[in-house]
């Protein structure tokens, strides 16, 4: 009796085991980054990247309620991941030179694909400051390591990024653009973004990591947004010659869907004083529409005919066309010369002693 007795107990407790591993306790992605190392946790998120490994390793990131996380395995074969796809994961709470990660043992029982074509969180545009704190859990006071971020108005040298997408994983430079602090890029061989090069002057999407120090690695080509310079021009002569446009009276702006189509944010000057009228612009890759407009005191103009089309690819400078608009209902300004008299009556100063007709004069 007392060996069946323990036959049953040892059973059991193997089921028990099991039924406890089976329907272990999911907690969020939050808490998990809050349990300490060695922890084995299980979460739920959206891959917020592809597989960013080669196949003899998996690594990832997720995502949820704004809080970010990677998965690591050194196991093969490789977990396929797309971003998108809702997993749910089950491993141990590691750090690893700063970055927090849950480590898994086995990818094909520890990952399980939900769902997939998930819409990704926002990028939340982030700060100098919030991307050096990001470096460890100790100091990322925003909470941003692990999570889908941009970063605004860098610059770089292109010549520095490789040149095709053969090219294994490898750090470049980029610098904020307002005061040059550093922001390490890390280019993963495993995505689109390897092999692209950007214009020196760009806008970055992509997962805060760390390696002993804060870096963001972009996962598609559309994560890098390059600004180019387009320079605006209008030939203004035609307006001058005739007089509807009076330059010491008149201004001429670009007006589009870069600025909203403003009648004010983009002037256009005359630095050499031969009629064309121009102003640079950065603006990211795309499609534009756009018109020139004349303001003065007394009237205004818009050029006649339809909207004006831009693609911006690359730096570029559009062609200097002659300004196309009415002025004549819009003005009835009479241009020319005329004299005119002003007189004063000094009687009463030169009575009080405060002026002196023979040694003093009026002017205007």
């Amino acid at each position: 009796m007392k060996k069946v007795t323990t036959l049953f107990s040892t059973a059991l407790m193997m089921i028990l085991i099991g039924t406890s591993s089976l329907f272990a306790q999911t907690i969020s992605i939050e808490a998990a980054k809050d349990s300490t190392d060695g922890t084995v946790v299980t979460v739920k998120g959206i891959a917020i990247t592809p597989s960013l490994e080669s196949d003899s390793r998996t690594s990832f990131y997720i995502q949820d309620g704004g809080v970010g996380l990677n998965i690591f395995d050194f196991g093969t074969p490789a977990k396929v991941i797309t971003a998108g796809d809702s997993v749910e994961v089950t491993g141990e709470l590691d750090t690893f030179n700063g970055l927090r990660e849950i480590v898994v043992s086995d990818v094909t029982t520890d990952i399980t694909l939900i769902n997939s074509g998930n819409e990704l969180p926002a990028p939340r545009v982030i700060s100098y400051e919030e991307f050096v704190e990001a470096a460890s859990p100790e100091t990322d006071t925003a909470g941003i390591q692990g999570t889908l971020v941009r970063i605004n108005d860098l610059i770089t040298t292109p010549a520095d990024w490789p040149a095709d997408g053969t090219s294994g994983s490898t750090n470049v430079d980029a610098f904020f653009n307002s005061d040059s602090s550093e922001v390490p890029i890390r280019l993963l061989a495993q995505t689109e973004a390897i092999g692209v090069t950007p214009p020196a002057r760009f806008d970055i999407i992509g997962v805060v990591g760390t390696f002993n120090g804060s870096q963001i690695s972009p996962r598609f080509e559309s994560d890098i947004v390059g600004y180019y310079d387009i320079t605006f021009q209008v030939n203004m002569n035609e307006a001058i010659d005739s007089a509807q446009f009076v330059p010491e009276d008149h201004y001429v702006f670009a007006a589009g869907s870069f600025n909203g189509f403003s009648t004010n944010a983009d002037t256009l000057t005359d630095g050499n004083d031969d009629g064309i009228y121009s102003k640079t612009i950065s603006l990211s890759a795309g499609d534009y529409t756009y018109k020139y407009y004349a303001e003065s005191s007394r009237d205004i103009a818009w050029e006649a005919g339809d909207d004006k089309t831009i693609t911006v690819s690359k730096d570029s400078t559009i062609a200097a066309a002659p300004f196309n608009a009415d002025f004549a209902d819009l003005s009835d300004a009479v241009f020319g010369e005329v004299e005119l008299f002003f007189q004063v009556d000094m009687s009463i100063q030169e009575l009080n002693g405060n002026f002196d007709p023979e040694t003093e004069s009026v002017s205007v």
